[in-house]
Order: structure tokens, then sequence, then C-alpha cells
């Protein structure tokens, strides 16, 4: 940030892409001109998964997708849904992804017998086999820029509970695209958990609400017309 300051904010032609409302208010807080600034999102090409299909199974398949870092908040997200068990047993918790917070996972799971309720599931490069087998994705992390994966999981009419937090906020919109909670509030997070499971009508018409924006406001075309067009709007013939 230091070096942003110094080297960046003092040149007058210095035109800065945000990609999310946050770090567009940050950088107008840092005395960049408006007129530099442009609010352009990460983009996803919208029909990529339009032929997966959700997989037949008993109880509702709750999961997380992405590195398994402390950053992403995996601990809490376990710890919670250990308490959302108490209320509906046979749910269960997918985590697809590596990295160093595996062991703790694997030694959680371990200690209290839940090897059956969450399941480490690897890495898949594959997204047709991870979203076809989820209904809900649970993205707990304390910071994002644009996550791709609750683009995707919004294209593949997954429902999204999300930590409220930089870049997830931009996409869902509580109790219209998804629900947001407190990444710090295991309660929080647990009447989410809740919320969802006992109100079908609301999660439907949500699921369908996040698809369409993100068709309406993600897809790649409209993305890299938006910086053409910055581009073309800053270049002086």
């Amino acid at each position: 940030m230091k070096f942003f300051k110094k080297h960046i904010l003092k040149r007058e032609r210095v035109y800065v892409q945000a990609i999310n409302q946050d770090i567009y208010n940050d950088l107008i807080e840092l005395n960049l001109k408006r007129d530099n600034i442009v609010l352009i999102p990460n983009g996803i090409q919208s029909d990529t998964f339009d032929n997966i299909k959700k997989d037949s199974h008993n109880g509702i398949n709750f999961g997380y997708v992405g590195r398994l870092i402390k950053t992403k908040n995996i601990r809490f997200l376990i710890k919670t849904f250990k308490l959302y068990l108490t209320h509906f047993p046979n749910d269960k918790l997918l985590i697809f992804g590596m990295g160093p917070e595996i062991y703790f996972i694997s030694d959680y799971v371990k200690k209290y017998n839940l090897s059956n309720k969450i399941l480490l599931m690897g890495f898949k490069a594959n997204k047709s086999e991870i979203y076809s087998k989820l209904d809900v994705l649970i993205h707990p992390s304390f910071g994002e820029g644009v996550p791709m994966i609750i683009l995707e999981a919004a294209l593949t009419n997954t429902f999204i509970i999300a930590s409220n937090v930089k870049g997830n906020r931009d996409i869902i919109k509580h109790e219209k695209t998804g629900f947001l909670f407190d990444p710090f509030n295991q309660n929080n997070l647990l009447e989410k958990l809740l919320l969802f499971k006992n109100d079908v009508a609301m999660r439907n018409k949500i699921i369908k609400n996040a698809r369409e924006f993100v068709i309406s406001n993600y897809d790649i075309k409209d993305i890299v017309n938006a910086q053409i067009h910055f581009i073309k709007s800053k270049i002086k013939f």
C-alpha cells in the first residue's frame, strides 16, 4: 500500500480496474480520481455449466470448494456444521480441495466420529463432478475479490451461503441471491443453514434469482466489452 500511495497515486494517467465495490470504495478513500477508476468484476462464461445435472441422494449435501487454508475459515465451518447435525443428522458436508488445513479436518472428523457426515473429497478438476453432488455451497472465507466458486455455484443451481465480506456481497444479496452470515459467529451461520433447510419455497426462488443475476452481471462477453470500452475512453488518438 505504501508503494501504491507513493508511486501510483501521484501519477495523473493511472487507471485502475476495481473488481468489487469495496475495492472501488477503498481507492476513492486513497484519493484516486473517480474518472481514473472503473468497477468491472471478473467474468465467467455463462453457458459452461448448462448441462450439469444434480445427482439423486438422500438428505442435503452441503459443500465447500476451494483451497484448505486458514483464511478460508474451514475450521469455523466444520465446527458449525457439527452443531447443525444435532438438528438434521442425515445431511452431509462435502469438502472439495487440498491444503494444509486437511490435517486439522481429518483429526476433527476422527475425534468426533463424523467420517460419514463430513467427507473429504480431495481435489476435483471436473466441475461437473463437484456441482452435480452439491445442493448448497458454503463459502466461509474472511475476504475475496470476485470468487469464481460463487459464480459457478449460481450457474449450476446450487444454493449459496457465504460470509458477509468483500467480494462475496457484490454477488450475494441476502435473501435475494443467497444468504450472508457473519464469519465469526457460529450461531449466525447455523441460523442460515436451518433457514435453508426449513423454507423450500424461499430456497427455490433464491436459486433462480442467483443464476439470473450472475448471467446478467458477470458474463465474460459483457465484462470484456466493458473493459474495451473503458480503455478506448481513456486513449487519446
